[in-house]
């Protein structure tokens, strides 16, 4: 599941009302929010409720990731792994070090049998500080990619969350991703700014071009977008069809590529059509 994510939607963890809208939308993937998105007051009911909630999200066919909170890192920590989510979000994620004694942690927690499944990492960059460390933070083993904060990240820099901004360093996290075969989930756009569906859109086709896997969302809107944009069209698929086809049938001899449909088809090009066929056929 985690390798056709396209978008990840945030939901308060301390609200079962709340999530049950999600749990019914379109999102591959919903992420139950144990930090910004609940007030102090309100942190240990959200993890009690943290096992409720991941259940009713897993029985609707979307991934479960939790986004804990690095202020109650172990709290958090022991209440996501025994509810056995596909991956756990590290916020402001900056140190390969903090990243994988995190990972030892949650190993630990399942060699006691607090779970059944391995449990993923996903973290957060959310500072320039962390760009140094994108290619250390994505080859850690339990790490199944990388996700960018637009809203803290342009925080961090002092200016507005605009693509001026935000683009370089997303292009940035999803090269690190790419480099070590993970996916990244980068839109160089304001997360808050969910009703300028025009701007919002744009920076998604800019992020589907620069190899971004997909995004993170607030809102139901936004999840239509990435999903629009991260599923190849028809005429894609049946172009990839038609590669693939054509390049099993033909006989290449000692040559290195084909002719299709006026293209030269070598082997990159068909691994691409498989990719397409394989996540989307």
């Amino acid at each position: 599941m985690r390798q056709s994510w396209r978008s990840l939607l945030f939901v308060p963890g301390d609200n079962i009302a709340r999530i049950e809208k999600p749990a019914r939308s379109e999102a591959d993937a919903v992420i139950l929010d144990l930090e910004d998105g609940v007030a102090p007051e309100r942190k240990v009911i959200a993890r009690q409720g943290l096992g409720h909630a991941s259940r009713m999200i897993a029985a609707s066919g979307k991934a479960v990731v939790v986004r804990i909170d690095a202020d109650h890192m172990m709290s958090d920590l022991d209440a996501a792994v025994a509810c056995s989510p596909d991956a756990i979000m590290v916020p402001k994620a900056d140190n390969a070090g903090t990243l994988a004694a995190l990972s030892d942690e949650i190993a630990a927690r399942e060699d006691r049998g607090a779970q059944g499944a391995i449990v993923g990492l996903l973290p957060l960059i959310e500072s320039p500080s962390a760009l140094p460390m994108l290619h250390a933070l994505a080859a850690i083993p339990r790490s199944i990619g990388l996700a960018f904060g637009s809203e803290d990240f342009s925080l961090a820099m002092g200016v507005e969350p605009t693509p001026n901004c935000l683009d370089l360093p997303c292009r940035l996290t999803a090269l690190a991703a790419a480099a070590y075969g993970k996916s990244c989930f980068a839109i160089p756009f304001s997360i808050a700014a969910f009703r300028n569906e025009a701007g919002f859109g744009a920076a998604v086709a800019t992020a589907r071009g620069f190899g971004a896997s997909g995004g993170l969302c607030i809102h139901p809107i936004q999840v239509a977008v990435i999903n629009r944009s991260f599923t190849p069209s028809q005429d894609a698929v049946e172009e990839a069809r038609g590669i693939v086809a054509a390049w099993r049938s033909q006989d290449r001899g000692n040559r290195g590529a084909i002719s299709f449909q006026g293209r030269m088809i070598d082997l990159p090009v068909v691994l691409r059509a498989e990719r397409i066929l394989g996540q989307f056929d």
